[in-house]
C-alpha cells in the first residue's frame, strides 16, 4: 500500500488560524538560547520556518511544528513523498536494509494478520527452533523498493530487451512491485517439483 504524503502550506495555516480565532499565530519564544533550532530547519510538512518549531524532547533531536503539529526529527526532516504500509495491517513499513539497487522494508507489527499465519503455520519442531533462532524464518511481509535508473539501461545494453524499460508508463513504485512479484514468483516456482 502506498500513501501521499499531505503537503501544506504554513502561510495559508496562519491566516486560518487568524480567521478562526481572531488573532495571529506566533512564532516559539523558546526560554533559553540552548533550545533555540537551528534556521536551517524547517517543517517537512507545511514549510514553516525554524522558528514556528519546539524542541519536543529537549536535545534529542525530535521537533514539533507549531502550524501543522507535524512531529519529525534531524534524520527525517526531508519530506518523503510517499509512505509504504503493510497490505495487511496497514501500519508503516521500515526500511531495514539498504542494497546497491533497492531498499528492503519490513512489516514490524506483532499483531500483523500476515505475521500471526505464518506463526501458525509452523510446526512443533519449527516453533520450537524459532524460539532460539527467530532469524531463521522470514515471518513477517517484506517490500522491496527498487531504485534503477532504467534510461542508461536501454542505451548501454548490446542486446535489445524484449520490453523497452525507458517507455513503461507506471511510477517507480508500481514497476517495483512488479519486479517483486516477478522475482519472487520465479523463486518460489523453482522451489516445486518438476
Amino acid at each position: 500500500m502506498i500513501e501521499k504524503l499531505q503537503t501544506l502550506d504554513y502561510h495559508v495555516l496562519l491566516k486560518e488560524h487568524l480567521e478562526q480565532h481572531g488573532k495571529p499565530l506566533r512564532p516559539v519564544k523558546h526560554r533559553n538560547s540552548s533550545q533555540s533550532i537551528d534556521s536551517v530547519v524547517h517543517c517537512p510538512k507545511c514549510g514553516a520556518p525554524s522558528s514556528y518549531l519546539y524542541a519536543n524532547n529537549g536535545d534529542k533531536g525530535q521537533y514539533k511544528c507549531k502550524a501543522c503539529g507535524c512531529l519529525f526529527s534531524h534524520k527525517n526532516r526531508y519530506a518523503r513523498d510517499v509512505v509504504l504500509k503493510c497490505p495487511h495491517c496497514t501500519r508503516t513499513l521500515e526500511k531495514i536494509k539498504v542494497r546497491l539497487d533497492f531498499d528492503i522494508y519490513k512489516c514490524k507489527n506483532d499483531d500483523c494478520p500476515y505475521y500471526r499465519k505464518k506463526l501458525q503455520t509452523l510446526t512443533r519442531k519449527e516453533k520450537k527452533r524459532f524460539k532460539s533462532d527467530p532469524y531463521a524464518f522470514k515471518m513477517r511481509y517484506i517490500y522491496r523498493k527498487f531504485r534503477i535508473d532504467f534510461q542508461p539501461l536501454s542505451h548501454r545494453s548490446p542486446q535489445k530487451p524484449k520490453v523497452d524499460l525507458s517507455r513503461v508508463q507506471c511510477s517507480a513504485y508500481v514497476l517495483g512491485l512488479i519486479l517483486t512479484y516477478h522475482v519472487n514468483y520465479g523463486l518460489s516456482a523453482r522451489r516445486l517439483p518438476p
